[in-house]
């Protein structure tokens, strides 16, 4: 089935009832079956050897133990999944955690029992709180959202070999989590189903197990929190860039892209660039720096982030504010100050690593520009010589700077040479690095569904694009809604309990997305959404599509007509328009308000409180059904009806009548 090599690592402790039936299940596309064990004083090593597992053993008691161990003697496998012999996890759904890797969506997969059906009494409550609390305590600090702590795992063995996993017993789960949240590894969960275990638990089958297994996952992630906090000082990264004002902003753009099109680009190079370093500096601990010209610190940290020390650049010209930056960051202790523009797509992690190794033999590192400019400059004490009488600007600039270093002796490394997008005609190279990178922010689509599967397929076909993820949420569909969305690769199907309001917010929260976008099932996506969504999204906190209804009835495009024109004015849109928003600005407005009806026009109203909200020229396919069958005058007069009484006060259980009533149309 895979072409990967796929190996299982199960940790034992007296499992002679159930470590049979686990490794039977096991499907037969895994390459080696390694049992540990872990101290068995029954028959548990004798049952797996008779069931065609290879068998080790690790005297040292203790989860993590056990796993290293595992690990140890594996043959250079491309995928490790972790499951315990008790047969509390469905080995037969391996495939749910394996697909993600195999097809290159993530790096870290994680069997969620809380996603998944649960037999009665599986998951005990105190189970449940633990996970609960460590997983938004893992949220609050790293701000990576899992929704599990379960040891049905699959990941990549050499993101695997990278983690360098260390803690030998009940840390072992979170310790990886937490290190895939600070290496920003690409991860997911996935719903698997979880049954009560045959025999009994060592850790909530007992007092001493419950509290020992807590205390020792919470300290973990303390350790590991204290860590984050102890920001090597000696390193710095700054980040030079303009706010992005139209007029003032890639000026020799505006030629080619007009003045709001060239500050666009700026905005979205310096978010782009701005993500990358923010990156290479959470993993190294290193100080992450934004200098910034025009607008003030309040614009700055609502665009980018507060995440980041701020300031202004101070001095005449360019050259004297890249040497304030320097002396500032020296005077605060900064040994490796490391000073890079927007400009320049291409700065990679390996660039920086590159810079940091140059300055441990040399003063001063220098990454050329192909236009005669350079994008990067690092040093390990200030000299001002080499920003004095440089012709900013021209073509000349790296030779100028190179000739004032060599003038007073300063040794020097230079990088390799990389473009900068300055130009129309540099274009070309922005287009390439934004379409082949990861870094590009991620969109997730949730789509909330009931009885659906006239229309599930052709809205989920519509969800194409890198760095997407998509998430069913179904609210009880009694017909073949899930069977269809389950039939598609990169789909996440799950279920919750009845009402849009619920299943969107319940989408939103299991989602990892820096994006949100909330999908109806009888919708269809424009061509190249994704482009157009991370494009809004970066000036506004909130946008959707213009509308266009699957009808060619001549008042039902009339009405089309109307609804868009309604939402460009006043900045207003309804739940089929496709609604988009940053995921900060979502939790700022606390999701979808658990009300019966109107939860999108609620939800819309309090983003504008926030920032823009924009409607995109481009449409949005919907389904026409409800126009077609109560007629566009009757539908759009009780639609009117329903935001009348909606503000008037009306019960919202008698609008919810008057909407889901036959002969009443969707908005």
């Amino acid at each position: 089935m895979y072409k990967q090599k796929i190996d299982v690592i199960i940790p034992v402790l007296n499992e002679e009832l159930s470590i049979g039936k686990v490794i039977d299940d096991i499907p037969s596309w895994v390459r080696d079956i390694i049992v540990v064990d872990n101290g068995c004083t029954d028959n548990t090593v004798e049952v797996a050897v008779r069931h065609g597992a290879k068998v080790v053993h690790e005297p040292m008691r203790g989860y993590g133990a056990a796993c290293l161990k595992g690990i140890s003697v594996l043959q250079n496998p491309d995928i490790v999944v972790f499951v315990d012999g008790d047969y509390s996890d469905r080995p037969q759904q391996m495939h749910r955690l394996v697909d993600p890797i195999v097809h290159g969506e993530a790096e870290m997969v994680i069997g969620s029992r809380v996603l998944g059906n649960r037999e009665r009494g599986a998951l005990t409550p105190q189970a449940r709180f633990g996970n609960w609390l460590a997983c938004h305590l893992i949220f609050a600090v790293w701000r990576v959202r899992y929704t599990d702590l379960g040891p049905f795992r699959a990941i990549s063995y050499p993101t695997l070999t990278s983690f360098a996993m260390c803690d030998l017993n009940y840390g072992w789960t979170v310790e990886m989590q937490i290190k895939a949240a600070i290496h920003r590894t690409p991860s997911t969960d996935v719903a698997v189903d979880y049954c009560r275990r045959i025999g009994t638990s060592k850790i909530s089958g007992t007092v001493s197990g419950v509290i020992g297994a807590g205390y020792k996952i919470l300290t973990t992630i303390f350790k590991y929190a204290v860590r984050l906090q102890q920001v090597n000082k000696t390193k710095r990264v700054v980040l030079f860039s303009k706010y992005p004002l139209a007029g003032k902003s890639k000026t020799r753009m505006i030629p080619a892209l007009g003045k709001e099109g060239a500050a666009n680009l700026q905005r979205e190079m310096t978010t782009f660039i701005s993500a990358k370093l923010r990156r290479f500096c959470r993993k190294n601990n290193i100080i992450f720096e934004v200098r910034f010209f025009g607008g003030n610190r309040q614009e700055m940290q609502k665009w980018l982030g507060e995440s980041m020390v701020m300031r202004a650049q101070r001095g005449e010209d360019l050259g004297e504010k890249m040497y304030q930056a320097f002396s500032q960051s020296f005077n605060e202790g900064t040994k490796y100050c490391v000073v890079t523009g927007a400009d320049c797509p291409e700065v990679s992690e390996e660039i920086l690593r590159l810079t940091f190794l140059y300055l441990k033999s040399v003063p001063l590192v220098i990454g050329p520009a192909a236009d005669g400019g350079y994008y990067l400059i690092a040093m390990t004490q200030r000299f001002r010589e080499v920003f004095h009488n440089i012709a900013w600007g021209s073509s000349s600039v790296l030779q100028q700077t190179l000739d004032a270093a060599k003038k007073v002796g300063i040794r020097y490394q230079l990088l390799p040479v990389l473009h900068d997008v300055d130009l129309p005609e540099d274009l070309s190279v922005w287009q390439s690095v934004k379409e082949n990178s990861e870094f590009s922010p991620k969109i997730s689509v949730v789509v909330a569904c009931l009885n659906e599967e006239k229309y599930i397929a052709r809205c989920l076909r519509s969800v194409v694009g890198k760095n997407i993820e998509c998430i069913v949420v179904d609210g009880g569909s009694e017909d073949r809604t899930c069977e269809i969305a389950s039939s598609f690769d990169n789909v996440q199907v799950v279920s919750c309990g009845r009402g849009r309001a619920q299943q969107l917010n319940y989408g939103a929260q299991i989602s990892s997305g820096d994006i949100l976008l909330f999908l109806h099932a009888d919708s269809v996506l424009p061509q190249k959404f994704a482009e157009e969504v991370r494009r809004i999204l970066g000036s506004n906190c909130g946008g959707a599509f213009s509308i266009e209804l699957d009808s060619d009835h001549r008042e039902i495009k009339k009405m089309q007509t109307g609804i868009n024109r309604r939402s460009r004015l006043l900045g207003l849109a309804y739940g089929d328009q496709g609604i988009f928003v940053r995921r900060s600005a979502y939790e700022k407005v606390q999701g979808f308000p658990q009300i019966e009806i109107m939860e999108d026009f609620v939800f819309v109203r309090r983003l504008r409180k926030l920032g823009n909200v924009v409607i995109s020229p481009m449409k949005i396919l919907t389904s026409a059904r409800k126009w077609e069958r109560s007629g566009p005058w009757r539908t759009w007069l009780i639609n009117q009806c329903i935001v009348i009484g909606f503000f008037f006060g009306l019960p919202h259980k008698l609008l919810r009548r008057w909407y889901t009533d036959k002969k009443i149309a969707k908005k």
